[in-house]
């Protein structure tokens, strides 16, 4: 489980990265095609919006702590936790409250869900 856990996290972070948020082949490997957000502010977008709105968007800056992991299934994990996100152009920070739903695809783990909620 500790691995599994590592392993998502890592995924996770991969998403927070310039580089990563930049590709839209990067995001089309990490994000599966039925992928659903639900942003902090409360909109709704699927796959196709993330691909044609985060590459060409100036990334925020992201940490992350408190991981926790929970098996939803053999094949499908929940990953929760707090992220700290200053987003381009500002300099205060917010806090929110992050879940993603990771499914084992494939033998590649895709994240099908995102929500973020303010603190």
């Amino acid at each position: 489980m500790e691995a599994l856990k590592a392993k998502l996290i890592d995924l996770e972070e991969c998403l927070f990265e310039p580089k990563v948020r930049g590709s839209i082949a990067e995001l089309d490997k990490l994000l599966g095609d039925d992928f659903i957000e639900i942003t902090a502010a409360g909109s709704q977008f699927d796959k196709q919006a993330a691909l044609a709105r985060l590459p060409f968007e100036s990334p925020p800056l992201i940490q992350a702590q408190d991981y926790q992991l929970r098996m939803l299934a053999v094949d499908c994990a929940q990953l929760l936790y707090r992220a700290t996100m200053v987003k381009a152009g500002e300099t205060e920070a917010s806090v929110s409250l992050r879940c993603s739903i990771w499914q084992l695809r494939n033998q590649q783990w895709q994240m099908v869900y995102h929500q973020g909620t303010y603190c």
